[in-house]
């Protein structure tokens, strides 16, 4: 998958199944001036953990879940996905916040 510097809302989000598709989405990024790109592994889930920290203090953490298909699909919610602010995996609680701290920011 490759993603377009200000991707937002499942815009500029190419997903690459071969050489023409790869030539298609260079194609399309240099058209719109940009030159840099985000490579990213495509992994087929249904949904996504959002976590929000700040300091030491999970400030907000929710799931993304595609409702409509078992194939790979954006989850974002302009794409039709739903948020879930339930259900966040406690057992994960110290590593989001550990990772944080490490990154500086």
């Amino acid at each position: 998958m490759i993603k377009d510097q200000h991707s937002q809302g499942s815009k500029g989000i190419y997903k690459i199944t071969s050489i023409e598709t790869l030539a298609l989405a260079k194609s399309d990024l240099e058209r719109k001036g940009m030159h840099k790109a985000l490579a990213q592994k495509l992994i087929n889930m249904t949904r996504d953990l959002r976590v929000i920290v700040i300091d030491d203090f999970i400030a907000l953490a929710y799931w993304r879940i595609n409702n409509h298909t078992k194939e790979w699909m954006p989850t974002s919610t302009s794409k039709g996905s739903s948020a879930d602010f339930g259900n966040f995996p406690e057992k994960w609680r110290q590593y989001f916040i550990d990772i944080t701290k490490k990154t500086g920011t």
